[in-house]
């Protein structure tokens, strides 16, 4: 399934997304993307203080031809603007990022869009330069990956999601946080199941926020895959089990429901299948 399938782009009110908005955007953006050492340089409040140069630090870890890992170290700047960014704005941000020796990549984010006068002096200037790589981001720029990165459209921008964007974002807060779908969540994604390409990892995680926030007897969603989809949830369930016990133990999670849902996939599967 295409990612443009989960969210929709112009749902995003990208014309005001600027100042904390767009660093807050960037930051969980870079989250997603598997950067570390993530700091943001206003301290969440956006809009106040010296930044030095960047909005947001990061590292990033490549592996090397000899398989060790590399760190690259980035340096997000946000620029929101209602029209194109200045040439003289990413030429001021491009010398201030030279005096830091440790700056790998200088990334200029916008929510508008970059001249190409001002794309023609980055490419020109990096001829020259090694370090930093320099990296334009503009707005379809910041489409394309949010569009790829559907949690980050979850924490910021709900309503952007198709039907089908929510019921992937469920299953990756299950997998990935063991965060537990709402009854609001339940009862959305069941109104629309039929239209719904759910895999075995997304019912799991349906039917453990049944036993947590719902109610299998109004949508017992093991019920609805066809037989040869019920048996690979089955072994979903049974293999991973004791994992995500083991996961929900160590963070604080309420192990009841996982334990219920496994339970519930084996009874349905011994009623169902032969």
């Amino acid at each position: 399934m295409a990612d443009t399938d989960l969210v929709i782009p112009s749902s995003i009110p990208w014309d005001s997304l600027k100042g904390r908005d767009l660093e807050e955007c960037l930051y969980w953006l870079l989250d997603d993307m598997g950067a570390q050492d993530l700091e943001w340089r206003h301290g969440g409040c956006g809009g106040g203080g010296a930044d030095q140069g960047r909005d947001i630090e990061a590292t990033f870890y490549a592996p090397s031809p000899d398989g060790e890992l590399e760190a690259q170290r980035w340096w997000v700047e946000a620029k929101g603007r209602a029209a194109t960014v200045a040439a003289s704005v990413v030429k001021t941000a491009v010398t201030n990022s030279q005096a830091h020796t440790d700056v790998d990549v200088l990334v200029i984010a916008t929510n508008a869009q970059f001249s190409n006068p001002t794309k023609d002096w980055v490419a020109e200037w990096q001829a020259t330069h090694q370090r930093p790589k320099v990296r334009l981001w503009e707005r379809h720029h910041l489409e394309r990956m949010v569009c790829r990165h559907p949690s980050v459209v979850v924490r910021l921008f709900g309503s952007a999601l198709s039907p089908q964007g929510r019921a992937e974002a469920l299953r990756s807060a299950f997998w990935n946080r063991l965060q537990l779908p709402t009854g609001m969540d339940l009862a959305g994604c069941w109104a629309v199941r039929e239209h719904l390409e759910l895999d075995v990892e997304t019912v799991l995680a349906l039917t453990v926020g049944e036993m947590a926030n719902g109610d299998v007897a109004d949508r017992p969603w093991p019920m609805t895959a066809s037989p040869e989809r019920l048996v690979n949830l089955l072994v979903t369930a049974v293999t991973n089990g004791p994992h995500l016990l083991y996961r929900a133990q160590r963070g604080g999670t309420a192990m009841l429901p996982i334990q219920r849902a496994i339970a519930y996939t084996v009874m349905v599967s011994l009623v169902r299948l032969p």
